[in-house]
């Protein structure tokens, strides 16, 4: 019909075996020398590979994301600008600020005066470099400190070009507060056992002169 436009769309046939195939589907329009349609002209391409492929990265994209919501420990990821692209329920939990209050912006919960740190940490893990176990402290939306050990490493595109990186946060607060619990501990032992041991030596020197004194005494009787 006049005024027909070429477009694509896609179908899903059965194949006498059974088979489900995707077809994508292009159509033309056919002109004569005054303009007007002819014909239309098609033709189809099976896509269903690439449509497999593509609901096989969708299905893991989805446990991906799964995972990552139900994870323990706070996940941020951040752009290559520094913005925050990801921001699990843990680090909602940890950090105080929900998703909407930190995605697209940039960090909220790192402590003024570390700004340097937080360089060298991105600068690390941008270069291609996968760390664990650095432990620093960060701040909540209430302004209270929390201790964390910190995991990161690079997001890269299909060419291996780091493109982004994740970061994992571990609350340690409640282990830091038994680590400093123990060291008093051990600190009022050992003086509690110098105290001990003071003691007893003043008591023998103690007891020693009154015996050598008494000894003395009856030899000169």
């Amino acid at each position: 019909a006049p005024g027909h436009e070429g477009h694509t769309f896609e179908q899903t046939f059965l194949t006498a075996a059974g088979e489900e195939r995707t077809i994508a589907w292009s159509t033309a329009p056919i002109y004569d020398r005054h303009g007007n349609v002819t014909n239309i002209v098609g033709g189809g391409l099976d896509i269903t590979e690439r449509e497999r492929q593509h609901r096989k990265l969708q299905a893991s994209e989805e446990r991906l994301r799964a995972a990552i919501d139900a994870s323990p420990v706070a996940i941020v990821e951040y752009a290559l600008d520094d913005t925050i692209t990801r921001w699990n329920r843990a680090a909602e939990r940890i950090f105080g600020w929900t998703a909407g209050q930190v995605v697209g912006g940039k960090a909220k919960h790192q402590p003024p005066g570390r700004e340097a740190e937080l360089a060298e940490l991105f600068r690390r893990v941008r270069s291609g470099e996968v760390y664990t176990g650095v432990e620093s402290t960060r701040i909540r939306s209430d302004g209270s400190t929390v201790d964390v050990a910190i995991a990161a490493a690079p997001i890269r595109d299909s060419s291996g070009r780091v493109v982004s990186h994740m970061a994992l946060f571990a609350d340690i607060t409640e282990r830091k507060r038994q680590e400093e619990e123990l060291r008093a501990s051990r600190a009022r032992i050992v003086e509690a056992g110098d105290n001990a041991r003071r003691q007893l030596e003043r008591n023998l020197h103690d007891g020693a002169q009154q015996r050598l004194v008494a000894l003395s005494l009856s030899l000169r009787l």
